[in-house]
């Protein structure tokens, strides 16, 4: 969760040259920046299978913040979750930020 906090938040520095208050909820930060990308999957003009994609991240975005706070150690944890759910969430944060940064990259320099 940490991991996509900060990178939304510099995302949103570089293409706003500001933050917008944070509150801590991470789907409405997500839904800010996904919209400044082009990657908001309520887009009329974009394929219904990349649609079906990006509306995949929206619910990962969502199960990182619910799984932080069942299963992370900042709250009591009503969950212990297996090594191999942690691999899980970190692994789709890691790959969630890289598309991120990486479509904000192409957005500078055209391909």
């Amino acid at each position: 969760r940490s991991l996509l906090e900060a990178v939304l938040q510099e995302l949103e520095r570089e293409l706003t040259g500001h933050n917008e208050t944070y509150d801590g909820d991470l789907p409405k930060l997500y839904k800010r920046i996904s919209k400044q990308l082009n990657l908001d999957p309520a887009r009329k003009d974009i394929d219904s299978s990349l649609k079906q994609v990006l509306s995949g991240l929206v619910s990962i975005v969502g199960g990182i913040s619910a799984a932080s706070n069942k299963m992370g150690d900042r709250h009591a944890r009503t969950y212990k979750p297996g090594k191999r759910h942690a691999v899980l969430v970190v692994n789709a944060a890691k790959t969630l930020a890289n598309f991120l940064f990486e479509t904000q990259r192409a957005r500078r320099t055209p391909e």
